[in-house]
């Protein structure tokens, strides 16, 4: 029996495609990114180039990765930046805190920028949140721009509780950031279904704290090769559209 409903965020209830990022061209390579746009906000006097500037970023985004994958906690964007600041340039705390700020806010814009909505799931949202109590479970390292695309997409008032990554410095699929929903619904892990496009961190997370787990395919163009790279429990639900849960 399904009691709540909880939901990730990207590519769940809103779409992200990072396709359509400011295209830079580092080396013979040409790449969607926020690098070009941040370098024009850093003083430059510490980089030959983007390239290098770009390669100092990736340092430390290389050991921040690192931590989120081994260790599974959440490291936030603003974080990322003053390491990167502290790393680079020798600044007074109030400099270094306003280009840090300046960072992670252009940052955000641009990747804000990226989001759609599909337009039924207003809808679909709406009509779910009659039967049951929404949650939102997200892994995403800055709360305050996960918030604004749901505000932005009109989906806060459907849900009781909204749960980010970056508030509970704990990353799906570790068990941590599933028990703040089940803690939040006052039900039983079993009865709360969890809906995710992403088979680790969503269903292997779910299924872990044993709730119920729902695997949407809608942006995943071949579903069979990534059934084929994961070795996890099965999901209890495998669903192509958010509009499919009115089925339930």
């Amino acid at each position: 029996m399904i009691r709540a409903i909880s939901f990730d965020l990207f590519d769940t209830l809103v779409d992200l495609d990072l396709s359509g990022l400011p295209t830079i061209f580092l080396g013979h390579e040409q790449l969607p990114s926020t690098v070009g746009a941040l370098y024009e906000i850093v003083p430059q006097e510490p980089f030959r180039d983007l390239e290098s500037f770009a390669e100092a970023l990736s340092t430390v985004d290389r050991d921040i990765r690192k931590k989120q994958i081994t260790e599974g906690i959440e490291i936030s964007t603003k974080a990322r930046f003053e390491r990167f600041v502290d790393s680079r340039f020798d600044l007074k705390k109030t400099e270094s805190s306003d280009l840090v700020e300046a960072l992670r806010t252009k940052h955000m814009e641009l990747f804000r920028q990226q989001v759609t909505v599909p337009a039924h799931h207003t809808g679909v949202l709406k009509e779910l949140g009659k039967r049951f109590p929404l949650f939102v479970c997200s892994n995403f390292t800055d709360s305050s721009c996960a918030n604004q695309v749901l505000r932005e997409s009109n989906f806060t008032e459907y849900f009781q509780e909204i749960v980010i990554s970056d508030d509970v410095g704990i990353r799906k699929p570790r068990k941590e950031i599933f028990d703040v929903v089940i803690k939040a619904s006052g039900f039983c892990a079993s009865e709360i279904l969890h809906v995710g496009d992403n088979l680790e961190a969503d269903v292997r997370g779910a299924k872990s704290c044993a709730m119920q787990a729902a695997w949407i395919t809608r942006q995943i163009p071949d579903t069979s090769k990534k059934l084929r790279s994961y070795n996890g429990p099965d999901p209890d639900f495998k669903i192509s559209d958010l509009g499919d849960l009115l089925n339930f």
